[in-house]
């Protein structure tokens, strides 16, 4: 196994990355662990609960069961590379960023200044170059999914799914990706000045120690003091670019596939080195901006526009495409807020995004729900309610009574020979919200099939 890897990480420096200067390194065990310690930690602590679920799965479905394995078990037998621009010595990998983007397809549009695009790794040379600029020194190390995994060997692929989150959440920074963002110079210059004030803003919160409706007042008079200090210096023309810049950073591709969600959620939105969106901006220079700082530009500008139109109604039409349906879009992909949604509202939140492998959903929604658990049978899931059914029979094995009070329809599954049948299972409502329902009637049920519950 350990020749396979490398044999991989060897043809990739050989073939795409040695001409950049650059190496596909697979780190030694010692260094994998130190560098994924913190994270791992939440798996080994959940051994235990692993190893409930799987019994109680195996109770109620055995054929469900067969699906699933431990994450510490997935953790031991990851094969972790890394992008480095120098063979690092033994051990030496101690901080990586990690790159969230799109996968480029036909159909999907990318931005002007978005080529060449790079061997490899599968995105433009603009965006490369300014990714490795981005590391803090030259040893720190960069994770890109399309090279940092073996995309021809489907259990390469199910060990690195189902660890992602703690990969992700090892990571010093996450760095987003909108290939498809070309701002114009008056949108670049705007979006770089209010990144100004942002920063002066936070410094002055923290300086000053504001809290509460202090800092709400603060906050909300900052930015109309600086637009006003702009106009009197004849600038005010960079505040017509505001709202076009911010209606681009949301409208990105980004916003709306699975896998892009779930990085995000399991990433660490702190104010130290929180997620920086790299788009493109005039003369195809490439430009980056936090993404709290487009969240609350975003909020403060839809709050304006508000008061401006006094336009509540519309401000819940969901075929508008105004500010503040698009803000939603950022709001979405935030980690949850609450410990103690059931596992199924991760999985019903994921569901609104694309996802072009149904069998994904399962694994997003296990690291984003923070079940120790690592799903290996995507090949079988074919639709979305395959997804739905497999994952209620889980999450009822974790004592989650949640599925039995679905109201949705009834799922349609496929039998084996290719024929369709009801289930008795019912499909979550759109947008279901829930806390984790534990009751002593879980622990009545004795077998779950798709045909039957007893």
């Amino acid at each position: 196994m350990a020749a396979e890897q490398g044999d991989y990480a060897n043809v990739q420096t050989t073939t795409n990355l040695k001409p950049l200067g650059q190496t596909l390194v697979t780190l030694s065990v010692a260094n994998r662990e130190k560098l994924l310690s913190h994270a791992s930690q939440e798996a080994s602590r959940g051994r235990n609960e692993a190893a409930a679920i799987l019994d109680r799965l195996q109770q109620l479905n055995p054929a469900a069961a067969s699906y699933f394995s431990p994450k510490i078990h997935a953790i031991s037998n990851l094969p972790l590379r890394m992008i480095c621009s120098q063979e690092p010595d033994s051990e030496s990998v101690k901080s990586i960023i990690i790159i969230s983007y799109s996968w480029h397809y036909p159909s999907w549009q990318l931005a002007p200044a978005a080529h060449p695009i790079t061997p490899g790794w599968g995105i433009s040379k603009p965006m490369v170059d300014a990714i490795m600029e981005l590391r803090e020194n030259d040893q720190e190390a960069v994770w890109l999914d399309r090279l940092c995994i073996n995309q021809n060997d489907d259990g390469d692929k199910e060990l690195h799914i189902g660890t992602m989150d703690l990969i992700y959440r090892s990571a010093r920074r996450v760095i987003i990706l909108f290939e498809d963002v070309q701002l114009t110079k008056e949108e670049s210059d705007a979006g770089v000045a209010y990144a100004a004030f942002y920063e002066d803003l936070c410094g002055q919160v923290t300086d000053r120690n504001l809290e509460g409706k202090e800092r709400s007042d603060f906050i909300y008079s900052y930015f109309p003091a600086q637009e006003k200090t702009y106009r009197e210096q004849g600038k005010g023309h960079l505040l017509l670019a505001v709202r076009p810049f911010l209606m681009k950073m949301l409208s990105s591709r980004w916003y709306t596939r699975a896998w892009c969600a779930h990085e995000s959620r399991v990433a660490r939105h702190s104010r130290v080195n929180n997620p920086l969106i790299l788009c493109f901006g005039d003369q195809d220079r490439v430009l980056s901006f936090e993404f709290r700082f487009v969240f609350m530009l975003a909020n403060i500008q839809a709050n304006m526009e508000f008061i401006a139109a006094n336009d509540f109604l519309n401000s819940f039409n969901p075929n508008s495409r105004g500010l503040e349906q698009l803000i939603i879009r950022m709001q979405r992909v935030f980690p949850s807020d609450n410990a103690n949604a059931s596992p199924m509202e991760h999985l019903a939140s994921i569901m609104d995004f694309g996802c072009l492998y149904k069998g994904d959903l399962i694994s997003i929604a296990l690291n984003t729900s923070g079940i120790p658990l690592v799903f290996n049978g995507q090949k079988d899931v074919e639709t979305e309610e395959d997804a739905i059914w497999l994952f209620s029979v889980l999450t009822l094995a974790a004592g989650d009574m949640q599925p039995l009070l679905f109201e949705g329809h009834r799922l349609r599954l496929f039998n084996p020979d290719r024929t369709q049948a009801t289930s008795w299972m019912s499909h979550p409502r759109p947008y279901f919200h829930g806390d984790k329902l534990y009751t002593p009637m879980v622990n009545s049920i004795t077998a779950i099939t798709r045909r039957y519950i007893k």
